[in-house]
C-alpha cells in the first residue's frame, strides 16, 4: 500500500484555548504563539546534569557562597523549604537560552497543585531561578508522547539571592510553557505538555503566562503556597480576560528585570488504564458481516496483479463497521481517510514471477498506514483496533500498533523520496533473501518482519494471523505471532481466546 498517496479527506484543526486569567491555561480560547527558532527538549536527571559544566556553573551562581553541585542543591532546598526530585528533569534549549525544570516536593504536599523549580540561563549567560506553581482546574490525564494534559492556573515566584537588587519596583516574569498538539485518538485532542518525544517542530508551540509583582523587599522565600507580596496576573482583571486596571503593575517598557523563561511542566501522572486485549478487539471486528464480506472479496482477488484497498469505517449509530473502497493500483493502492476511518484493509495479490515488489507479508509502506490514519482522522472506536489488515494466500494478517507515538519515527523515514525508497528496500531485501515472493515461507517472512519493526526500529507493533481456512470455515481464530529464538521457526503463535 502506497502511503505517499494517502488522501486526507478530513483535515484536523487542533485549537488550544489559553486564557490568561490569573496566569491561567485553559482550553476555552486560542493563544497559540508560534516561533521561528528550533526548540530542543530532552530528558535528564539531576545527577546527570551535575556532569554538565554549563548546568553546574548556572546552578552554583544561584546559591549564596558560590557552593557547587549537590551542596548548592542542599542550600537552596533548606532555604526555601522544598526538595528537588532527582529522577526527572527537562532541559529546553531555544534561541541561545537554556532552562532546567525539576519537580519539587515539600514536607506537606497539597493534592490541589504541584510545583516545579526552573533554573533559567539566558542568552547572555545570566542565571535565574523560579518556582512555578501549577493548580489544575481539571484532573491531569496521561497523553501522547509519555506526557499529560494540563489545564489550570500557573503562578510564577522568582527566587532571588542578591538582596541588593531588591527595591520598590515592578517585576513581570513571563513563562513560555512549551506544549505539543499532535492528535492521535478520539478522546485525546493531542494537546499536552511537551516532552522529548514530541519530534515534530510543527506541533510545538508556546502558551505564555505572566505574573507581575510589586516588590517591597520580601520577594522569594516564605510560604510559596500563598502569594508573597502583591500579585496581579496579566489578563486577570475581573475574570473576563481584560488587563489589570492598576497601571503600576503592568510590564514597563524595556524592562531589564522582566525576564522571559521557557519551561515544560514536570509531574508524576497515573498511568493510562490498561486497554482491552487486541485479541478481543480483533474478535469483534471479524464478527462484523461487512468485514467478512470485504475480506472475502480481497481473498477472491489474489490471483491478479492488482492490489485492492479499503478503509475501515465506523458507524456509531449501530456500532458497525463497513469497508469503503480506496483507489486500487497495479502495484499499490491508495487508502482514503475520512472522519470515521479507524483502519485499513488490503491484499497482496500474486504477481508476475519476476516481480519482487510484493511479498505475502507487510511492506514498509504498510507500517505508516495506522500512524497516518491516527494523525489524520484522530478517530478510534472503543470496540475495534487501529489496524491494517492484509490478505495473502493462506493467511490474513493484522498489524496493530501498541502505542501510536512509537510509530512517529516513521515520519523521518517517509520524509522524502530517497529515505522512503531506502526504507522500503531495507525490508524488501530481508524478504528477497528468503526466496521468491510466492515461494517464500510465510512464517519466515513474519519472523523477519517482527525483527525489523520491533528489534531494529522499536516500533512496538503486534502481529496477528488467522489462516484463511479458519476464516472461511467460520472458526475465526486469530493467533498472536511473537518472536521466539527457542522455536525452530523463530516465532510462536498463541491463539486468542
Amino acid at each position: 500500500m502506497d502511503n505517499r498517496k494517502l488522501r486526507n479527506r478530513f483535515p484536523i484543526f487542533v485549537f488550544i484555548l489559553i486564557a490568561l486569567f490569573g496566569c491561567e491555561l485553559e482550553q476555552d480560547a486560542i493563544q497559540k504563539n508560534s516561533y521561528q527558532e528550533k526548540v530542543k527538549i530532552r530528558r535528564s536527571t539531576f545527577d546527570a546534569l551535575l556532569k554538565e559544566r554549563n548546568f553546574v556553573n548556572a546552578f552554583s551562581k544561584l546559591s549564596q557562597g558560590q557552593n557547587k553541585g549537590l551542596q548548592s542543591k542542599t542550600v537552596m532546598e533548606a532555604e526555601y523549604g522544598f526538595t528537588i526530585m532527582p529522577n526527572l528533569a527537562k532541559v529546553i534549549e531555544s534561541a541561545g537560552s537554556t532552562s532546567y525544570t525539576f519537580k519539587i516536593t515539600r514536607e506537606i504536599n497539597s493534592v490541589d497543585y504541584f510545583e516545579n523549580l526552573v533554573v533559567n540561563v539566558d542568552s547572555l549567560g545570566q542565571s535565574s531561578a523560579y518556582i512555578l506553581k501549577y493548580t489544575p482546574s481539571e484532573p491531569l490525564a496521561p497523553a501522547a508522547h509519555n506526557s499529560f494534559n494540563f489545564t489550570g492556573r500557573v503562578k510564577i515566584t522568582p527566587i532571588t539571592y542578591n538582596t541588593d537588587e531588591i527595591g520598590k519596583t515592578t517585576i513581570c516574569v513571563t513563562a513560555q510553557i512549551l506544549m505539543c498538539d499532535q492528535a492521535w485518538s478520539s478522546t485525546n485532542t493531542g494537546v499536552h505538555v511537551a516532552t522529548n518525544d514530541c519530534q515534530d517542530q510543527n506541533h510545538l508551540f508556546y502558551a505564555p503566562v505572566t505574573t507581575c509583582y510589586s516588590v517591597n523587599g520580601d520577594i522569594g522565600g516564605g510560604d510559596f503556597g500563598d502569594d508573597p507580596g502583591v500579585i496581579v496576573p496579566i489578563g486577570g482583571g475581573g475574570g473576563d480576560g481584560s488587563p489589570p486596571t492598576n497601571g503600576d503593575l503592568t510590564p514597563p517598557n524595556n524592562c531589564p528585570r522582566c525576564p522571559i523563561i521557557i519551561t515544560a511542566p514536570v509531574e508524576d501522572v497515573p498511568p493510562t488504564p490498561t486497554q482491552p486485549n487486541p485479541c478481543v478487539k480483533l474478535g469483534k471486528l471479524i464478527q462484523q458481516k461487512k468485514v467478512k464480506s470485504g475480506l472475502n472479496h480481497l481473498k477472491n482477488n489474489l490471483e491478479t496483479n492488482l492490489e485492492t484497498v479499503y478503509s475501515l469505517e465506523y458507524d456509531a449509530t449501530n456500532n458497525s463497521v463497513s469497508f469503503r473502497p480506496g483507489v486500487s493500483g497495479t502495484r499499490s493502492g491508495v487508502v482514503r481517510i475520512f472522519p470515521t476511518t479507524f483502519g485499513a484493509a488490503h491484499n497482496h495479490p500474486v504477481k508476475l514471477e519476476d516481480d519482487d515488489s510484493s511479498y505475502p507479508m507487510f511492506s514498509a509502506d504498510d507500517l505508516l498506514t495506522p500512524y497516518q490514519i491516527a494523525m489524520s482522522s484522530g478517530f478510534q472506536p472503543t470496540d475495534y483496533p487501529l489496524t491494517n489488515l492484509m490478505v495473502v494466500p493462506e493467511n490474513t494478517y493484522a498489524l496493530i500498533p501498541n502505542d501510536v507515538q512509537s510509530l512517529s519515527i516513521l515520519t523521518s523515514k517517509f520524509a522524502n523520496e530517497k529515505s522512503l525508497r531506502d526504507f522500503n528496500s531495507e525490508l524488501r531485501d530481508l524478504y528477497i533473501a528468503k526466496g521468491k515472493p510466492w515461494n517464500a515461507d510465510q512464517n519466515t517472512l513474519a519472523r523477519e518482519f517482527l525483527k525489523f519493526v520491533n528489534q531494529k526500529y522499536n516500533l512496538n507493533i503486534s502481529l496477528f494471523q488467522m489462516s484463511n481456512s479458519d476464516f472461511y470455515n467460520n472458526n475465526n481464530t486469530w493467533s498472536e505471532v511473537k518472536l521466539d529464538p527457542t522455536s525452530p521457526t523463530g516465532i510462536t503463535k498463541t491463539p486468542c481466546n
